[in-house]
């Protein structure tokens, strides 16, 4: 399966996506900031809002 994160470049390419696959970007997006965080280490739970929102 590819990536939804990796192929979303504007705000307008949001809008068009469907209800699932805003969910599955939501899942793209708390991986790679977890992943990130464990690596240079920090905060999480601002940007985890943030997704949440």
């Amino acid at each position: 399966m590819t990536s939804l994160l990796a192929q979303i470049d504007s705000p307008a390419q949001l809008r068009q996506l469907e209800r699932k696959q805003l969910d599955q970007l939501a899942i793209e997006i708390r991986e790679l900031i977890i992943d990130q965080i464990q690596q240079t280490g920090g905060h999480i739970s601002s940007n985890l809002g943030v997704v949440e929102l």
